[in-house]
């Protein structure tokens, strides 16, 4: 049950329903669509991406309700230009930040008619050390929840520990050199480098290609009729899974068609 995740009680519950996302495993395997590096200074910052930039406060105007939202807005000044920050329903941002305040702000950059803007993105005051460090998951949540609610939820979902039993056994971990299951997950969520985060991505997406040939094999032993089976082709199978696999991941994939071919 999603309700184990910390953070998520029946009402929000329903927003990961839409989502696809009915249980901790379904939010687990369902993996970032994108990754932010900000790794380093001075990173790309420009519209229809996620990126980190310093603004200087300038101007807040008071909170106002639109609806049943409550919304706090500032304008200032960042090295991209003029920019405006909007967040709803966060009224602990109102006693955080205060004109004159240097804050680094982290989410998707738009544009308006008065210049750039954000809307509900993470930030805190300008310091010597920044959590805005590292490479950032990027997940598809179509604004039913918040990329940071997101991410703790992962985060919590990580912490149950739960078992996670893999269809490629140790002996092929090691001799295909792949990393584990419930590793390769951690990397793939919260990665320690881009390089990190697409091995471990390759990782999990070679899992649920092994699952399917599992699933061939089944159907395969279940029919009352022997059927001969073909050499069959990588290439389509690979053009599928949606990126490039290694020399080892193909040697993997073409060793588990061989042992369902009976060879």
């Amino acid at each position: 049950m999603l309700t184990r995740i910390k953070g998520i009680g029946e009402k929000t519950k329903q927003k990961y329903n839409k989502l696809g996302i009915f249980t901790p495993y379904d939010l687990l395997f369902t993996l970032p669509s994108n990754y932010a590096d900000l790794s380093e200074a001075g990173g790309e910052v420009r519209e229809g991406i996620y990126c980190k930039t310093d603004v200087t406060v300038e101007k807040l105007r008071p909170p106002f309700r639109k609806g049943r939202l409550q919304v706090f807005r500032l304008s200032g000044i960042c090295p991209q230009g003029r920019i405006s920050i909007l967040w709803f329903n966060q009224n602990y941002v109102v006693k955080s930040v205060a004109v004159g305040d240097v804050i680094t702000v982290f989410g998707k950059l738009s544009s308006d008619e008065d210049g750039l803007r954000f809307v509900n993105p993470l930030f805190e005051k300008k310091t010597e050390s920044s959590r805005f460090e590292g490479i950032k998951s990027i997940y598809r949540t179509k604004g039913l929840v918040s990329q940071r609610q997101y991410s703790e939820a992962v985060k919590s979902a990580l912490s149950l520990k739960l078992p996670f039993s893999s269809v490629i056994d140790e002996k092929a971990e090691k001799d295909f050199l792949l990393t584990p299951l419930t590793e390769a997950l951690e990397q793939a969520h919260f990665p320690s480098t881009m390089l990190s985060a697409k091995k471990a991505a390759d990782r999990i997406m070679l899992e649920g290609v092994t699952k399917r040939l599992l699933a061939f094999r089944l159907a395969k032993e279940s029919q009352t009729k022997p059927r001969e089976y073909k050499a069959v082709d990588l290439q389509p199978i690979i053009k599928k899974i949606g990126f490039e696999l290694s020399t080892s991941q193909q040697s993997a994939i073409k060793g588990l068609l061989d042992k369902l071919r009976g060879h």
